[in-house]
């Protein structure tokens, strides 16, 4: 019913707006195949006032500009008896063809054949469903809602005896076997088919598939076109995941070879600098050992002067001695006793002098030991850090 009533509106609207008619909707079936078919079901007549020859195409002639369907409405709504008598006795005449046409088509029974193919064996209910059938009809459900007439009879099933029970099933399994093989037998009598190109459900089913088929090859497209994607971008990162080690790689190369070359520097100059410090050394050793000697030479020639000064003194003493006595002797001991503290403190000052020397050359060869110490020190770093980098 609420299909037929939007159906009218539709026809109404396209009649009124002056628009096409839209294509006419099949009717819905409820058994197998789930498609919808067009029957040679009658048409029901429009209403008086959207009916061609109609009261709209009158009603428009007379007004050039556009008119509402409200307004066609209220028109029609005030229209006398007289003036819509021929719109009525139209539709009216039409009403009654309809009516016959839908009588012959209900008795002819292709309604029925339309709806379902009588040839179709019936599916047998189940054990539940069949005991319903049995309690629906009882006088206490009269008053009730079907959902709650199912829901008062579900429960009482669920505390229905197991023996009780058995017997429905029983009877379902044996209907189902014979269901089962007589729907083989149907569809190996090509009944259905007949059925399906009668009703021209075959053309619409074939077109159905066709355009699943249709779908499907899409969808098979779609996802050879997602794997060529997907395989373009895995080659693509494969490619840039080479691209990039080989960079790495090439960075390694390079850095290793700028640390080695930046070791055997610092090995270079470490070297430098030992060389160069050993030669300072060696030159400062043998400064320091040819000052020294000449300072031993220097004073063992004083010693040595000193020595014959006082031989001499004491050759005069003892010539002194002999020529005369007394004053004289003692002069000549006072001068032997001054020529030896002069000599044992001039001893001293050599000592001494030779002694600072010899602490000054210890003092300058540790502070050169230090120096290159703390230059290995830096260059031992700087070799480290270029390895690092």
């Amino acid at each position: 019913l609420l299909a037929c009533i939007a159906s009218f509106l539709e026809q109404a609207w396209c009649h009124v707006s002056n628009c096409p008619l839209p294509a006419a909707q099949p009717p819905m079936l409820r058994d197998p195949p789930r498609v919808c078919f067009r029957s040679t079901r009658p048409e029901a007549p429009v209403q008086a006032f959207v009916s061609l020859p109609s009261f709209r195409e009158d009603f428009r002639k007379e007004r050039p500009d556009k008119v509402k369907v409200q307004e066609i409405a209220v028109a029609w709504n005030t229209l006398s008896k007289e003036a819509a008598q021929p719109y009525v006795k139209a539709f009216e005449s039409e009403q009654q063809k309809y009516h016959k046409e839908m009588e012959t088509y209900r008795s002819s029974g292709e309604a029925d054949a339309f709806k379902r193919d009588p040839a179709r064996p019936k599916r047998p209910l189940a054990p539940f469903m069949a005991w319903c059938m049995l309690h629906r009809s009882s006088p206490q459900y009269a008053n009730m809602k079907m959902t709650e007439v199912t829901m008062e009879l579900k429960k009482k099933w669920d505390t229905l005896p197991a023996p009780e029970k058995d017997q429905y099933k029983t009877k379902f399994d044996a209907e189902m076997a014979e269901y089962r093989k007589a729907m083989v037998e149907y569809k190996a009598s090509g009944k259905h088919e007949a059925w399906l190109k009668a009703t021209g459900r075959d053309v619409i089913l074939a077109q159905k598939k066709h355009e699943e088929q249709v779908k499907v090859d899409k969808a098979k497209a779609a996802l050879e076109a997602a794997k060529a994607k997907k395989r373009a971008q895995k080659e693509r990162a494969a490619r840039l995941i080479a691209q990039h080690k080989q960079k790495l790689r090439a960075k390694k190369l390079a850095a290793k070879a700028r640390a080695a070359k930046m070791q055997a520097t610092a090995k270079e100059r470490v070297a430098k600098a030992e060389a160069s410090a050993k030669e300072r050394l060696v030159t400062l050793k043998t400064k320091h050992q040819s000052m020294l000697a000449r300072q031993i030479t220097t004073y063992k020639e004083r010693k040595a002067r000193l020595a014959a000064v006082a031989t001499a003194a004491q050759a005069r003493l003892r010539a002194a001695q002999q020529a005369k006595k007394g004053g004289a002797v003692e002069k000549a001991r006072a001068a032997k006793a001054a020529a030896q503290a002069r000599l044992k403190e001039e001893q001293a000052k050599q000592q001494e002098k030779v002694r600072r020397m010899k602490q000054e050359a210890a003092q300058k060869q540790s502070e050169i030991r230090e120096a290159m110490k703390a230059k290995q020190q830096e260059l031992k770093l700087k070799l480290k850090q270029a390895v690092q980098v």
